[in-house]
C-alpha cells in the first residue's frame, strides 16, 4: 500500500495544532523511553530527524551527531536501504528484517530492523527500531563449530571413544573402538557394555557406574578387560565422565577407552626381565652393584659385591662408592664419561677394600634408571664375556624397559588426490639427492620411473588400508634410477586425505643380486667350458696329429692340399677353445712375447661379428711397435670387452678407434700411469658415445659397479679388465666427459724377446728326431695314446705306454731305462699326472718329465717339480722341439 499523509493546511485550527504537537511529544517520549535503538528518518531523503540514546550502541555516534546524517550511510550495503524502502511502500510496514550495518568505527554488525511510517513535524517520516543480533549469531555459529569439532574429535580420536546411555547401552562409538574390540558400531548398538566385559571385571565396573549415577563421583578411571569379537582379551584403560542437563539430571556417559593390551604384555615382560635380572645377579660370580650417579650411594648390591669389597651382608647399602676409590677424582672423571656416553666398558680402576687394602679391578659401567633415580650399574672383575647392557628410561610404569632402536627410513606424506608432497623428513633429501625444502610441494609421481605406477599403489592403499614392502622403480632428482621397498598407509594430514609412505633404497642389493646371479652363471659356463675344452682338445689333438701323418706320407699334391686346409681348420678350432676359456675366465695366464698390431689386425673378423653395423671401427697401429709380454688370448678378451662397452654407449651408432704406440714412463710423465719407469706400449680404445658422469668415474673399476639397468650388466667387466692388466704388470686409465665419449688407455709391459713363430712356422723336423731314447707315454684317451705313440715312433724314439697311473708306476719300476716320462695331467683312478710325476721323480731322481693338458685351469700345483708343459692340441714339430729341449736340459 502507498504511504500517505495529511497535509496540514493554512486553516489548521489551534486545537488541531495542539493535538499534533502533543502527538509528536508523546512519540519522542516513547522513543526516548524504549530500551531498543529507535530513530526517525525523513521519508523523502532518509536523513535522521531524531534518535534516542540507545542508537549510539548501534552506530557508534551520539544522537546529536547522528541527526542530519543519511541513514543509508550506516548500511553495509547502501542499496539494501533502497530495496527496504521500496518494500515498505508496498507493505506499509516491515518487521524484523535482517540487514548488515556498519558502525562509525567500521565494525560490521547484524541487526533486525522494524519500520513504520509516521508523521513527524508535519512531514512523512519512518520510525525504525533495531535489535543487534550479532552476538546471537556468533554464539550460534560457535555452537555449530563446537559441535563439528566434537564430531571430528570423536571420529578422529586415535583411541576408543563412546557415548553410553544410563542403562549401559552403547549410543555411539568411533572407528578406533570398533577396531579395538572387533565389533562394528551397528553391532555394539544392539547390546550393552556388560555383554563384552570380562566377568572378573564386571563387579568393579558396575560399582563405579552406580556411584556416578548416584552423584557420589563425577568421573572415574578403571583398567578392565573386554572380550574381542574373535574371543581374545583386550586390556583397556577407561576414563568415564557424565553429561547432565541444565537441571543436573544425568543424560549419558562419555567414555574414553585406551588400548592397554600391548602395554600389559610389555609390563609382564618387564616383570619377568626384572626377576631374571635379580635371579642372575644374585647368582652371578661377579660383583654387581647399582649406585646413585650424583653421590655414589649404593642402592643395590649382589652377594658377591660384599665379598669383593670385604663388607658383611647389608653393610654397603647406603654407603657411598666414592669412599672405595683410591683417588675419588677418578670416579668423578668416570661419571662424566658415563653421563656423556651412557656407558664405559672394561675400565681399569684402582679401588680399596673395607680395611683399606688396595684393589685393582676391571669395571664396566652402564647408566640406568633405578627406582626412579638416575643411577649407574657396575660390574666388577672380568666382564669380557658378558653382554653389554643398555637400559633406557621410561617414565612411570616401564622401569627397566629396553630402548627400542628403530630403523630410520625416508618418510613422505602426499595428498591423496593429486600426489603433492605435503611433508618429508630429513632422510628423504639424501635418498632423492634433493633438499627437503624443494621436495615439499613437488609431486610424488615426479620421482617414479613410471608415473602410472602411482595410480595402482593408491588403489591398493585404499582397498587394503596400505601396502607393505612393495618393490617400486623410482628415480632421484637427477634421474638416477633406484629400486625401493615402499610401504604406505592412509592418513589425514591438515584436514586432507593423504598417504604416509616409507621407502628403503635396495638398488645396491638388487645390483649385487644380479651380479651374483651373473657370476654364478659365468662360473657354470666356465665349468661347462672346461669340460668341453678338455675333451675337445683331445679330439683336436688326434685330428691334427693324424692329418700331419697323412700329409707326411702322401705323395699326392691334392691330398697335401686337403690335409693343409684341414690342419688350418683344426688350428682355428684350437684357437676357438682358447677364446671360450678366456670368455669363461677359466684360462690360466700364459704371458708371451706378442705383436700388439698383429693381434689387433687379427681381431677384424671378431669385431665384424660382435659389433653392430652402425659402429664404425677405425684402427691406428703405431710404427715399429715394441713386443709386449702378455697373455694374447686374455688381451683379445679385454679389447673385445671394451669395444662392447663402447657399443653400449653408442646405441644409435658411432666411431670406435683402437690405436697403439710406444711410450716411455719416466720422471717427466710418471703421473700418467702407476708404473715403474721404463718402456711400455700404449693401447687406446676410444669412442664418441654418451660418456660417463664425473661422479661415476671413480667407481668404474669397482667390482659389481654398473650404470646399466638390471639384467643388462653384471658390473664385473671393467673390474676383470683392471685385474688382468695389473696382474700383467700394466696399468689402466680412463677419461670421459658426458656427451663427448670415453677413452680407455692401457699401458702394457714390453719385452726384448720377439714374438714366437706360429706352429706352421716352426723349424722343419730335420734335426729334431730322437736318438732312440725311451719315452713312457701315460694317456687314458686310447685314440690320443695311439697317435702319440705313432708320432714318437716316427721321430725315432722307443715308446712304452700306460693308460693310468698304477700301470705307469709298474713300468717305471720294471723297465731297465726310461729317459722321459710324457704324461697327461688328467688321469683316472684318483692320481693326476703331477702327482705321478712327483712320485716318479722321487724314485728316479734323474728322470726327465714333460706334462700335457688341453685345459690349463685344471693343472694342480707343480711347485717344487722341475717339469715342462706342452698344451694340447700340439703339432708334431712343436712336440719334437719340446722333447728335444727337455732331454737336453
Amino acid at each position: 500500500m502507498k504511504i500517505s499523509q495529511k497535509d496540514p493546511g493554512l486553516n489548521e485550527t489551534r486545537e488541531e495544532l495542539r493535538q499534533r504537537n502533543e502527538g509528536e511529544r508523546r512519540l519522542r517520549s516513547i522513543v526516548d523511553a524504549t530500551p531498543l535503538p529507535l530513530f526517525i528518518t525523513s521519508a523523502t531523503d532518509g536523513r535522521v530527524l531524531y534518535a534516542n540514546a540507545k542508537t549510539e550502541t548501534l552506530t557508534g555516534l551520539p544522537p546529536a551527531a547522528l541527526c542530519g546524517r543519511k541513514a543509508r550511510d550506516f548500511y553495509a550495503k547502501p542499496e539494501e536501504r533502497d530495496a527496504l524502502f521500496e518494500m515498505l511502500e508496498k507493505k506499509g510496514l516491515i518487521n524484523d528484517h535482517q540487514v548488515e550495518m556498519r558502525k562509525s568505527t567500521g565494525e560490521t554488525i547484524t541487526v533486525l530492523l522494524s519500520l513504520h511510517p509516521v508523521i513527524y513535524e508535519n512531514d512523512l517520516a519512518i520510525l525504525t527500531s533495531a535489535v543487534d543480533i550479532t552476538e546471537r549469531l556468533r554464539s550460534k555459529e560457535a555452537l555449530r563449530e563446537s559441535e563439528e569439532r566434537f564430531r571430528s574429535a570423536f571420529e578422529m580420536a586415535p583411541h576408543g571413544t563412546a557415548l553410553v546411555d544410563l542403562e549401559g547401552k552403547w549410543l555411539k562409538v568411533n572407528h578406533a573402538l570398533s577396531e579395538m574390540i572387533g565389533y562394528s558400531e551397528t553391532e555394539l548398538k544392539t547390546t550393552d557394555f556388560q555383554a563384552i566385559t570380562h566377568p572378573d571385571d564386571l563387579e568393579a565396573s558396575l560399582a563405579y557406574y552406580k556411584q556416578m549415577l548416584a552423584g557420589e563421583i563425577t568421573t572415574y578411571q578403571i583398567e578392565k578387560r573386554y572380550f574381542h569379537k574373535d574371543g581374545h582379551v583386550v586390556w583397556a584403560l577407561l576414563a568415564v565422565s557424565m553429561v547432565r542437563d541444565s537441571k543436573d539430571a544425568p543424560l549419558y556417559f562419555v567414555t574414553q577407552i585406551y588400548n592397554l593390551t600391548d602395554r600389559k604384555a610389555i609390563e609382564a615382560q618387564l616383570r619377568e626381565s626384572e626377576a631374571r635380572f635379580r635371579n642372575i645377579s644374585e647368582r652371578a660370580p661377579v660383583a654387581i652393584s647399582i649406585n646413585r650417579i650424583s653421590d655414589g650411594t649404593f642402592l643395590y648390591i649382589n652377594p658377591w659385591t660384599n665379598a669383593f669389597y670385604g663388607f658383611g651382608p647389608g653393610e654397603l647399602i647406603g654407603k657411598q662408592s666414592l669412599d672405595l676409590y683410591q683417588d675419588p677424582k677418578e670416579r668423578t672423571e668416570i661419571m662424566k664419561l658415563v653421563l656423556k656416553t651412557g656407558h664405559l666398558n672394561d675400565r681399569e680402576v684402582r679401588l680399596k677394600s673395607a680395611d683399606g687394602t688396595p684393589l685393582t679391578a676391571i669395571i664396566s659401567y652402564a647408566r640406568i634408571a633405578f627406582d626412579d633415580e638416575d643411577a649407574v650399574m657396575t660390574v666388577a672383575q672380568d666382564v669380557s664375556e658378558l653382554k653389554k647392557i643398555e637400559t633406557a628410561l621410561r617414565e612411570s610404569e616401564q622401569r627397566f624397559r629396553a630402548v627400542v632402536e628403530g630403523l630410520p627410513l625416508p618418510l613422505l606424506i602426499t595428498r591423496l588426490s593429486d600426489g603433492q608432497i605435503l611433508f618429508a623428513n630429513s632422510r628423504v633429501g639424501p635418498a632423492l639427492d634433493l633438499p627437503v625444502e624443494k621436495i615439499i610441494g613437488a609431486h610424488a609421481k615426479d620421482f617414479y620411473q613410471n608415473p602410472e605406477d602411482r595410480s595402482a599403489i593408491i588403489e591398493r592403499t585404499r582397498k587394503h588400508g596400505g601396502i607393505r614392502e612393495h618393490e617400486l622403480k623410482m628415480k632421484k632428482a637427477d634421474g638416477t634410477p633406484i629400486t625401493v621397498l615402499l610401504s604406505t598407509h592412509p592418513v589425514t594430514f591438515r584436514g586432507e586425505e593423504a598417504v604416509l609412505a616409507a621407502f628403503q633404497d635396495i638398488t645396491a642389493f638388487k645390483k649385487a643380486e644380479e651380479a651374483f646371479l651373473q657370476a654364478t652363471k659365468m662360473d657354470a659356463i666356465g665349468q661347462l667350458a672346461g669340460g668341453i675344452v678338455h675333451d675337445f682338445n683331445n679330439l683336436l689333438g688326434v685330428i691334427i696329429g693324424n692329418l700331419e701323418l697323412l700329409e707326411e706320407r702322401s705323395h699326392d699334391e691334392a691330398t697335401h692340399n686337403f690335409a693343409r686346409r684341414a690342419l688350418g681348420a683344426a688350428d682355428r678350432g684350437a684357437a676357438l677353445t682358447q677364446r671360450l676359456l678366456a670368455f669363461s675366465r677359466k684360462q690360466a695366464l700364459e704371458p708371451k712375447p706378442t705383436d700388439l698390431n698383429r693381434l689387433i689386425a687379427g681381431m677384424t673378423e671378431l669385431f665384424e661379428h660382435s659389433l653392430a653395423k652402425a659402429i664404425e671401427i677405425q684402427t691406428d697401429p703405431g710404427n715399429d711397435l715394441w713386443p709386449i709380454l702378455i697373455d694374447p688370448n686374455q688381451l683379445e678378451s679385454v679389447i673385445l670387452n671394451l669395444s662392447l662397452n663402447a657399443q653400449d654407449a653408442m646405441p644409435k651408432g658411432g666411431k670406435l678407434m683402437v690405436s697403439s704406440k710406444n711410450v716411455t714412463i719416466d720422471a717427466k710423465n710418471s703421473k700418467e700411469a702407476d708404473l715403474a719407469h721404463g718402456r711400455y706400449v700404449l693401447l687406446t680404445v676410444r669412442d664418441n658415445g654418451a660418456g660417463i658422469p664425473k661422479k661415476n668415474l671413480a667407481h668404474v673399476f669397482d667390482p659389481f659397479f654398473t650404470t646399466k639397468d638390471v639384467g643388462k650388466g653384471s658390473g664385473l667387466g671393467l673390474s676383470v679388465v683392471y685385474g688382468f692388466i695389473r696382474q700383467s704388470n700394466g696399468d689402466v686409465r680412463i677419461e670421459s666427459r658426458p656427451g663427448k665419449g670415453t677413452t680407455v688407455k692401457i699401458y702394457l709391459p714390453t719385452t726384448k724377446k720377439k714374438e714366437s713363430p706360429s706352429e706352421t712356422a716352426l723349424p722343419m723336423l730335420k734335426g729334431l728326431e730322437g736318438n732312440g731314447e725311451t719315452i713312457l707315454i701315460v694317456e687314458d684317451d686310447v685314440a690320443m695314446l695311439s697317435l702319440v705313440k705313432r708320432l714318437l715312433t716316427s721321430l725315432n724314439y722307443r715308446v712304452l705306454e700306460a693308460k693310468d697311473t698304477p700301470s705307469a708306476l709298474r713300468i717305471l719300476e720294471t723297465a731297465s731305462s726310461i729317459d722321459l716320462l710324457f704324461s697327461d695331467v688328467v688321469l683316472p683312478h684318483g692320481m693326476n699326472g703331477v702327482t705321478l710325476a712327483k712320485e716318479a721323480r722321487q724314485n728316479h731322481p734323474g728322470l726327465k718329465i714333460l706334462l700335457t693338458s688341453g685345459y690349463l685351469a685344471e693343472l694342480p700345483d707343480r711347485s717344487n717339480l722341475s717339469a715342462e708343459l706342452i698344451k694340447k692340441p700340439y703339432r708334431k714339430r712343436a712336440l719334437a722341439k719340446k722333447i728335444r729341449e727337455v732331454l737336453a736340459a
